[in-house]
């Protein structure tokens, strides 16, 4: 079987970009789906893809996990392309976060159980809900020994 690699398939990556991050973003459970503008898919088509579609299809988990409602799409493309180009620069850290979420570590052990409990155990969406990071729920859980036996 002959497949051209993914550089001669340019028409290809808008549509697979887009699978990729529709099954990245189920898969976290995150309710804020990333849309790709056409300049995002031209510059995306631009790109050589030496790794072909594996290459792509870890940029776009990289794109889904640091991915922040608010944070622009494109310049976060554009960052991680470019930290992708230069392979001696460190790698790149996650937007920071709101600064609501910064300040939301006051919550009662009820509150925190409640919602918990609305999202079924799922930690992420339950962090996502409280507006706060999963290592901050994580020492939460800890604090009111949630889980642990």
């Amino acid at each position: 079987m002959n497949l051209p690699p993914l550089r001669e398939r340019q028409e290809d990556i808008p549509l697979l970009t887009q699978s990729f991050l529709r099954n990245f973003q189920a898969r976290e459970g995150d309710g804020c789906p990333l849309e790709l503008s056409d300049g995002d898919c031209r510059l995306l088509q631009s790109c050589p893809w030496r790794g072909n579609i594996r290459e792509l299809q870890n940029f776009c988990e990289r794109l889904a996990v640091l991915y922040r409602p608010g944070v622009s799409v494109s310049g976060l493309i554009a960052h991680l392309l470019e930290s992708a180009a230069s392979p001696e620069t460190p790698p790149p850290c996650p937007p920071p976060m709101p600064k609501a979420a910064h300040t939301r570590i006051d919550l009662s052990y009820e509150e925190l159980l409640a919602v918990l409990q609305e999202c079924g155990g799922n930690r992420t969406q339950t962090a996502a809900k409280l507006g706060i990071s999963r290592g901050t729920l994580w020492r939460l859980l800890k604090k009111y020994q949630v889980g642990q036996t």
